[in-house]
This record gives structure tokens, C-alpha cells and sequence, in this order.
């Protein structure tokens, strides 16, 4: 009976740890970023938005089931990002550079997808895309 306990009160901390999991992506210039990867309905509403800012090392990767048409905002964002599309091969469909953050509703910009193909979404700090030589038709590696 203790184990048992014992175990469900374990299973309540880690519950409220906030674990997240992590991808390791391989940019086209040889350099690997640690990727939040966002795959719940709340973690892709949340996206970087609780964060002050990011190094040019780290990012948010969003993941579809299917490929789709994507749209993303900055709404609550403190720091602009670069914006990348990717479809179901990694390969970059579309690269959105120094989209800015916004405070009202009013005032934010929807990103959206010009295709229906987009598979992947990787949220960048401004200027990393063109660092870590991100182009259009490069493929990312995780």
C-alpha cells in the first residue's frame, strides 16, 4: 500500500514539473539547436510567448499530424522572431524574418502559410534564420 502511495504522489510532482520535450535540430550550417517541441493544443497556443527572450540556439518546434495551411501570431510575444515553414520532408517551404510582437489583439499580424503542405513550424530569435543558414528548399535535420 505504501508503494502505491507512494507512486501516485511521484506521479502528482512530475505532473507539475512542466516537462517538455526537446528536439535536437541540425541546421544547414552544421550547427544543432535545442527545439522546444510544441505538440498540444496548449503548448502551441503558449508557444515562446512566456518567455523573455530566446539565444539563437534555441527555438520552438510546432508539429502537425497532417500537413496544412498554418497560421501563427505574436500576440504576447516580448521579443521578434524568425518564422520558418517546413513540410513533412524538413525541407523549408517559406521563412517569415523578423516577424514583430504585439500587445492587442488589434494590432497583430496573422503568418500565415501561402500552402497547405506545411507539416512543421520552427520559431527562431530575429536574425537566426540567416545565421544558421537557413534558405529556402534547405533541409533541417532532427
Amino acid at each position: 500500500m505504501f508503494r502505491i502511495i507512494t507512486g501516485i504522489i511521484c506521479l502528482f510532482i512530475l505532473a507539475g514539473c512542466g516537462f517538455q520535450h526537446f528536439a535536437y535540430l541540425e541546421m544547414p550550417n552544421g550547427q544543432v539547436i535545442k527545439a522546444k517541441m510544441a505538440i498540444t493544443p496548449y503548448e502551441k497556443v503558449t508557444g515562446l510567448s512566456n518567455l523573455p527572450s530566446i539565444s539563437k540556439k534555441e527555438g520552438m518546434l510546432f508539429i502537425e499530424k497532417e500537413p496544412q495551411a498554418v497560421r501563427f501570431w505574436m500576440k504576447g510575444m516580448r521579443f521578434p522572431l524568425d518564422i520558418i515553414f517546413l513540410n513533412r520532408d524538413k525541407k523549408v517551404l517559406e521563412i517569415h524574418a523578423g516577424e514583430q510582437p504585439c500587445s492587442e489583439t488589434e494590432d497583430c499580424q496573422i503568418i500565415e502559410s501561402a500552402t497547405g503542405d506545411v507539416q512543421y513550424g520552427l520559431e527562431v530569435a530575429s536574425g537566426a534564420a540567416k545565421e544558421l543558414g537557413i534558405e529556402l528548399n534547405s533541409i533541417l535535420k532532427w
